[in-house]
């Protein structure tokens, strides 16, 4: 647009010395000046034109619609992406490693003082060293590269599997009276930073889980043989109510795809039974802690590109317009996050990633990555 703008400007000025022979050299100079003028604003307009289209192009819509010309796949897909999230600003980030619990704090916090029935120590393969002790009164500590804490009453809470994605809308409508989720969440979030995460980024969330509903679950279990008889809780009350409470890391803004989920089906999932951060907090307090996959990141200066939407989505369309069956495939939602894998160098790397939540005839739930940046798949387990 440019070069048609000066070729303008050029073969105004030698019409405008054609014809002008005879006028004075003022009017020529004024008339060139307006023909400049003009010549530069509609450059102007166009280079504004441009810049919005380039925006445009790589801002993300909240929801995208399509369907491929067989209608075996489509798109009825809610996008997510952070609030404060700004396209023309993503950086690289590097992945500097896991981050670890602190095994001294830990161990001062819930091993200190405790009365220990027995104590296992273990190196892992990368040198860490893994301690486990479990305690007169059956609660059970692990600190090694993450941390696990459980209590003397969790197995009501964990033969029930109340970490599980499934259940979420088990307990949808459930309430409890003792605390709000905002008052657990900061309780956990206290007892994390404690141990040696104050500098990692999470976001938490909660729900609660009343012992009516526990109790109802539990005699489903023993009634379909899922339980035995003598795991069944001897009486249900007001104290078991609770919130499950997960959280995932953040990096830039962006939520953190750990390396675990990259192992694909149910474990890629954004649920709470594949956050890293997992938790129950009753109204006795708190009856189990899960940390692992945490890391440190840094920022580099380093500003990548985006692909645009379209681009991506035309990605996931071709992958399932191409499988070679009768089923139909919709995709339902799309969340941007920072991808963290171990590459061919076993060494960390970061990037940023769409995640698709598929379902394949109305029932099966599958994931598919897509790399935000170069448009590639990123093939999960």
């Amino acid at each position: 647009m440019k070069k048609i703008c000066k070729i303008a400007v050029l073969a105004g000025l030698t019409l405008l010395y054609v014809a002008g022979c005879g006028r004075n050299e003022d009017n020529l100079i004024s008339e060139n000046e307006t023909d400049l003028n003009a010549s530069q604003d509609v450059t102007k307009n166009e280079t504004e034109k441009a810049s919005t289209s380039s925006d445009e192009q790589t801002e993300f819509p909240p929801f995208y619609e399509s369907v491929s010309e067989s209608g075996k796949v489509t798109f009825q897909c809610t996008i997510e992406v952070p609030e404060d999230f700004n396209v023309q600003n993503v950086h690289q980030w590097m992945v500097d490693g896991r981050h670890l619990v602190d095994q001294e704090k830990a161990y001062a916090a819930y091993v200190d003082g405790g009365e220990i029935a027995e104590e296992h120590n273990n190196i892992l393969d990368d040198g860490v060293e893994e301690n486990i002790y479990i305690f007169e009164d059956g609660s059970h500590v692990s600190i090694g590269k993450g941390f696990t804490f459980t209590s003397k009453d969790d197995s009501c809470y964990l033969n029930i599997g109340v970490i599980d994605s499934d259940k979420i809308e088990i307990f949808s409508s459930d309430q409890v009276s003792f605390a709000s989720s905002e008052d657990c969440i900061n309780q956990i979030d206290e007892i994390v930073k404690t141990i040696g995460y104050e500098l990692v980024e999470l976001n938490y969330q909660a729900y609660p889980i009343a012992h009516q509903t526990l109790q109802s679950i539990e005699e489903d279990y023993i009634s379909e043989g899922l339980l035995n008889e003598s795991q069944k809780k001897d009486e249900w009350t007001d104290v078991d109510d609770a919130y499950v409470i997960y959280a995932y890391q953040e990096c830039g803004s962006l939520p953190v795809f750990h390396e675990l989920m990259s192992l694909g089906s149910s474990f890629a999932y954004d649920s709470a039974d594949n956050a890293p951060v997992q938790a129950v907090y009753s109204a006795r307090g708190l009856e189990q802690l899960n940390i692992y996959y945490l890391y440190d990141f840094s920022e580099t200066e380093e500003l990548l590109t985006l692909a645009s939407f379209d681009i991506i989505a035309d990605v996931v369309l071709e992958k399932y317009e191409d499988i070679l069956n009768d089923a139909t495939y919709e995709i339902t939602s799309a969340k941007f996050y920072m991808y963290v894998c171990i590459n061919e160098d076993q060494e960390y790397e970061a990037t940023p990633v769409w995640y698709f939540e598929v379902i394949e005839n109305g029932t099966s739930r599958s994931g598919t990555l897509v790399d935000a940046v170069s448009g590639k798949e990123i093939y999960l387990g």
